[in-house]
């Protein structure tokens, strides 16, 4: 309590624990409170992985903040914790206040929060220079972990697709915060905050994350199934992302990458709800 109390400049913090989300990367999580209010979140770990994602994900805050994107926390403490060298605190402030919604992908303070990260971090870049290049170098290494010839052939054709499009070109790349969606964001005094920035990406296609939000929140808080999706996607194109240049091939470019990190981050196993969901994704390929 002690290092909470000095990270925030704050006496008499209480705590609420949350044990964290099942997975490779479970962390526990604090949350931290004072007169009333939540002030800040503490994550917890031993696990040597997960303190290089809290580092990681200091350095990403540190660069957003500097780079003057808005709505986001900031990092207070990410060392050791006194007693424990074997165990890091990573605290961070909220805009938390008590009671705010989750942001709909229709709700246009999703596209204002993307738009807002995108115009301070978008840069021109060689496509080979970029963190997507690598995101796509490694699907090709990984794609065979799919097992099922037909969704191989429809990913190597859409790396194709967009290596042609994208290979030996300079493109404006942005930020790409990794996973933005309905569970790590909220509203809040009539903006969309975002928190838990540790897959950030510094060069990715644009509007990544509105895709993101989009297609997670669709799979997961809906259950939709590709079909839905895509037209719930035709909708949006016409009525949200009217503005935005060659939506399909953005949103083209965001399927891979997830795909990628599923099958990076869970070492190519894909249990029943999985296989599915890349079923899914598989769809709206084919279909946009």
């Amino acid at each position: 309590i002690a290092t909470l109390q000095n990270a925030l400049g704050i006496e008499n913090i209480t705590c609420s624990i949350f044990c964290g989300s099942p997975g490779r990367h479970k962390k526990p999580t604090i949350m931290l409170v004072a007169e009333g209010r939540t002030i800040g979140y503490c994550k917890v770990t031993d696990n040597p992985e997960v303190i290089e994602l809290f580092k990681r994900e200091e350095e990403t805050l540190n660069y957003l903040n500097s780079a003057g994107v808005k709505y986001i926390p900031t990092i207070v403490y990410c060392n050791q914790l006194n007693e424990s060298k074997n165990t890091w605190l990573m605290v961070q402030t909220t805009e938390r206040i008590t009671n705010e919604k989750a942001a709909l992908p229709t709700d246009p303070k999703v596209k204002s929060f993307v738009q807002q990260m995108m115009d301070a971090t978008c840069r021109k870049m060689r496509y080979e220079e970029s963190e997507y290049a690598h995101t796509i170098c490694s699907l090709k290494k990984l794609i065979s972990l799919l097992e099922i010839k037909e969704w191989i052939k429809i990913v190597q054709k859409n790396i194709a697709l967009v290596e042609d499009n994208l290979k030996g070109k300079d493109v404006n790349f942005s930020a790409f915060h990794g996973d933005l969606t309905p569970w790590n964001s909220f509203i809040v005094n009539d903006h969309l905050y975002a928190f838990d920035f540790e897959y950030f990406k510094k060069s990715f296609p644009l509007y990544a994350d509105y895709f993101h939000y989009f297609t997670q929140s669709e799979i997961y808080d809906k259950y939709a199934d590709g079909k839905q999706i895509v037209k719930k996607y035709n909708y949006l194109k016409t009525e949200i992302l009217a503005d935005v240049c060659d939506s399909d091939f953005l949103y083209r470019c965001y399927l891979l990458a997830i795909m990628e990190f599923y099958l990076n981050r869970d070492r190519g196993f894909l249990n029943s709800r999985l296989k599915e969901i890349f079923e899914t994704w598989i769809y709206i390929l084919t279909h946009i």
